[in-house]
This record gives C-alpha cells, sequence and structure tokens, in this order.
C-alpha cells in the first residue's frame, strides 16, 4: 500500500502511525514523501539496524517538509528502535500536549 492509497481511503488524515519494521525509511525519503504533508501527526520507529538510514536524515527529511519532531518517545534498546512524533507546524488543529493525552488514552499505542 501506498501513501496515496491511503490518502485515498480518509477524507480528513490526521495521524500517521507508522510501525512496519524498516519501512519508514521508505516512506520518508521515498517518491510520495510530499504526501506525509497532508498528516496533522505522525509518530515512527526507526530502525537502523535494518535500514542503515540516519534517525537524523529522516528527521531532517521530515523537518524539510514543515514537521517539528519531538526526542524521542521511546527507546527501545533492546530492538535498537527509537519513537518519534512529529507534528506538521503548519497545522492549527492540536498540541503536542493535547495528543500525549489522547495516546495514554488508548494504552495499546504505548509501548512499554
Amino acid at each position: 500500500m501506498t501513501l496515496g492509497d491511503l490518502l485515498g481511503m480518509v477524507e480528513d488524515p490526521y495521524l500517521l502511525k507508522m510501525d512496519c519494521e524498516s519501512c519508514e525509511a521508505q516512506v520518508i525519503l521515498g517518491p510520495e514523501r510530499e504526501r506525509l504533508k497532508a498528516f496533522e501527526h505522525i509518530i515512527f520507529e526507526t530502525h537502523l539496524h535494518i535500514t542503515g538510514v540516519s534517525n537524523d536524515k529522516l528527521l531532517a527529511s521530515l523537518k524539510e517538509l514543515g514537521f517539528e519532531c519531538r526526542p524521542p518517545l521511546l527507546y527501545g534498546s533492546k530492538l535498537h528502535a527509537s519513537t518519534y512524533h512529529c507534528k506538521n507546524s503548519t497545522s492549527k488543529r492540536l498540541s503536542y500536549h493535547s495528543l500525549a493525552e489522547d495516546i495514554t488514552a488508548f494504552p495499546c499505542l504505548i509501548k512499554t
């Protein structure tokens, strides 16, 4: 499934959560990366040991698209994965604080 396919299925894209065990680099750096601007928030894991793509490169790409990314929400040292939250800086919908409250309402989104 491509970002174009996904956007064709939703009327008002809000949150993109990527936990695709290394495809995040393809999505963030790939040919459809401009479509990420349609989302208000992006939460994703990074897998440097699998992709060979640094977190800095992924975060810089999102910054170029207008996203503000916070330091990792979670870091799994056993998995060598970090989880980031990025907010579309052109969006006026919801602050980081409000989204954090929304996420805690869904424990299945929080890894411990």
